[in-house]
C-alpha cells in the first residue's frame, strides 16, 4: 500500500522519540544543545534541499522528520531536567491539575497532575493521594502543600519515560472551585451509574464515561484483557465512531447543510472527549475525526492515513514522551494496522460468498490487522497473548 509523505513524516518522527527520549536522561546539557543546534541545521539544509524539487522524495521527508524529531526530544528532555534541578525539593504550594483520573494503588490513590508553583513553574508529577482523593477526575484542581521528590532509582526510568519529574504527597485533599459544565457532567454521571447500575455499573462507567477504576478494582478489567477486548472500557475509535454516526443521523432530521452537520459533529465530539476525561486514545481519534469532517467543510477527499500522521506529528511533536506511552502506542498502532493491512488481509476471502465475507471474513481481516500491528507490544507489556480475541472481537 502506498504510504502518504505526511504518514511516513509521522512515523519518523515516533520512532525518533521512541528510540531517543529514554536516552536523553543521561544526556548532559552541552549535549542537548548540540543534538538541538544539529538537529535544527540539518533539517534547514533539507529545507533548502526539498524547495531545489519539484518532487520530493520520500527519504528527505523521513530525514526531515528525524530531524524535527531529535530537536523536539532534545528541547522536552533539557526543560524535564532543568524543572527536576530546579523544584525537586521545593515545599509550593502547589496548585495541581490532575491529568488522569484518580487509581487505587498499593499506597492509597494517585494520579498523574501537572504542578505549578507560585512562581508560575509547572512540571508533571506523579500525585498520591490519602483516601479522600478516591474518585478525583481530570481535570480535578487541588491545592498540596508538600515538597517535591525525586524518583526513586527503581523508578526513575519509568517515571522519565512517562515525562515525570517527580512525585507529591497530598496529606489532605483541598479541591480547589471549579465551574467546567462537562466535568460536572461527567462527575454526576459516574456517580447516577455507580447508583442504579447494578453489577454492571463499572463497566457501564468505563463504557459511557471513561471512568475505570471501578472496573479495576473488581478485577473484571484484567478479563477483558485475557480476551483481547481491553480496547472496549478505554474510549477510543470505536466510542467515537459509534458517537459520530448517531449525531449525523440525529442531524439529518434537522435538514442541516453538509458543512453545518460536520462542524456541529466536530464540536459535539471535543464535548464527547472532554466529558470522557481527554485519554490519549480518545483524543487521537478525535483529531482523526476532526480532519475527516473538515474535509467534508472544505471539499477536500478525505484521508485516513494523512490524517494519522498528522496526528502522531502533533502528539509525538509537542510531547516527545508520549511516544512510548502505551495508550498511544496501542491506539495509533491499532488504527495504523486497520487502515492499512484489513483491505489486504480482506483481499484471502474474495471468492467466498458476499454474506460470508460480510460476516466473518471482514471482521476477522480487521481484528487480525488490527493484531498484526499491536499484539507483539500488547504481548510483551500484558505478559499474555489473547488467542481467543479473534473471535471475541
Amino acid at each position: 500500500p502506498h504510504l502518504p509523505p505526511v504518514l511516513l513524516a509521522g512515523l519518523a518522527l515516533w520512532a525518533t522519540a521512541a528510540a531517543l527520549w529514554p536516552a536523553a536522561r543521561t544526556f548532559g546539557e552541552p549535549a542537548l544543545l548540540m543534538l538541538v543546534v544539529g538537529s535544527l541545521a540539518g533539517a534547514g539544509a533539507l529545507v533548502l534541499g526539498c524547495l531545489r524539487r519539484r518532487a520530493v522524495p520520500p527519504v528527505l521527508v523521513v530525514l526531515l522528520a528525524v530531524m524535527v524529531g531529535a530537536a523536539s526530544v532534545a528541547l522536552a528532555a533539557g526543560a524535564l531536567q532543568n524543572a527536576m534541578g530546579a523544584l525537586v525539593g521545593s515545599e509550593g504550594p502547589w496548585r495541581c491539575t490532575l491529568t488522569t483520573d484518580a487509581k487505587p494503588s498499593d499506597f492509597g490513590w494517585r494520579a498523574d497532575a501537572r504542578a505549578v508553583d507560585p512562581l508560575g513553574r509547572s512540571v508533571a508529577v506523579r500525585l498520591y493521594l490519602p483516601d479522600e482523593g478516591a474518585g478525583l477526575l481530570r481535570g480535578t484542581t487541588l491545592s498540596v502543600e508538600a515538597p517535591l521528590e525525586a524518583p526513586g532509582e527503581a523508578n526513575r526510568e519509568r517515571w522519565w519515560n512517562d515525562g515525570l519529574a517527580g512525585s507529591l504527597s497530598a496529606s489532605e485533599v483541598s479541591p480547589v472551585a471549579d465551574a467546567a459544565p462537562l466535568r460536572g457532567l461527567r462527575s454526576r454521571a459516574i456517580e447516577v451509574i455507580e447508583r442504579h447500575g447494578g453489577g454492571q455499573s463499572g463497566l457501564l462507567q468505563a463504557l459511557i464515561c471513561g471512568y475505570r477504576p471501578t472496573i479495576e478494582q473488581s478485577g473484571r478489567y484484567e478479563q477483558f484483557k485475557t480476551t483481547g477486548l481491553a480496547h472496549l472500557v478505554a474510549v477510543s475509535g470505536a466510542h467515537l465512531s459509534i458517537v459520530t454516526l448517531f449525531v449525523a443521523q440525529g442531524l439529518k432530521l434537522l435538514r442541516l447543510g453538509r458543512r453545518s452537520t460536520a462542524v456541529a459533529t466536530g464540536l459535539f465530539l471535543a464535548g464527547y472527549v472532554v466529558f470522557t476525561g481527554m485519554p490519549v486514545s480518545a483524543l487521537r481519534a478525535a483529531v482523526m475525526a476532526v480532519a475527516g469532517l473538515m474535509a467534508l467543510v472544505t471539499d477536500r477527499r478525505s484521508s485516513a492515513l494523512n490524517a494519522l500522521g498528522a496526528c502522531i506529528l502533533l502528539f509525538t511533536g509537542i510531547d516527545p514522551s508520549c511516544a512510548l506511552t502505551a495508550s498511544f502506542v496501542l491506539s495509533a498502532g491499532s488504527t495504523l494496522g486497520i487502515v492499512l493491512l484489513t483491505p489486504l488481509f480482506a483481499t484471502v476471502a474474495l471468492s467466498w460468498p458476499r454474506v460470508l465475507r460480510r460476516l466473518v471474513a471482514d471482521p476477522l481481516a480487521l481484528t487480525m490487522a488490527s493484531a498484526a500491528a499491536t499484539q507483539p507490544y500488547a504481548a510483551a507489556l500484558f505478559s499474555q497473548l489473547p488467542l481467543l480475541s479473534p473471535v471475541a472481537n
